[in-house]
C-alpha cells in the first residue's frame, strides 16, 4: 500500500500535518521510500531470526537486526529531510 503511494496517511506523522504542509511533499516518492524502508527492514529481521530460531548466537543475532532496523530507520529519515526529490518547490 506504502509502494503506491496512494495511502500517505499511513506515514507517521503526515496525517497530523495541516493541508498546507502536505501540499510541500511529493506523496508517491514518499511511498516509495517507505515501501522500501519495510521491504528491506522485514527481510533483515527474517533474516537475523533464523539464528534466534537455531538458538545460534541469540543475542547478538537480535542486537544486530535492532540495529540494522535503526540504521535503516534513521538513515531514511535523515535521506528524506536531506534530499530535494521529496518536497516540491
Amino acid at each position: 500500500m506504502m509502494w503506491t503511494g496512494k495511502y500517505p496517511g499511513l506515514m507517521g506523522g503526515y496525517q497530523d500535518m495541516s493541508k498546507e504542509e502536505q501540499a510541500k511533499w511529493d506523496e508517491k516518492a514518499l511511498g516509495k521510500l517507505f515501501g522500501w524502508m519495510f521491504m528491506v527492514q522485514g527481510i533483515a529481521f527474517l533474516i537475523a531470526c533464523a539464528p534466534i530460531y537455531y538458538n545460534v548466537y541469540p543475542i547478538a543475532s537480535m542486537m544486530a537486526s535492532w540495529f540494522i532496523f535503526l540504521v535503516i530507520l534513521f538513515g531514511g529519515v535523515i535521506y528524506m529531510y536531506s534530499s530535494p526529490r521529496f518536497k516540491h518547490r
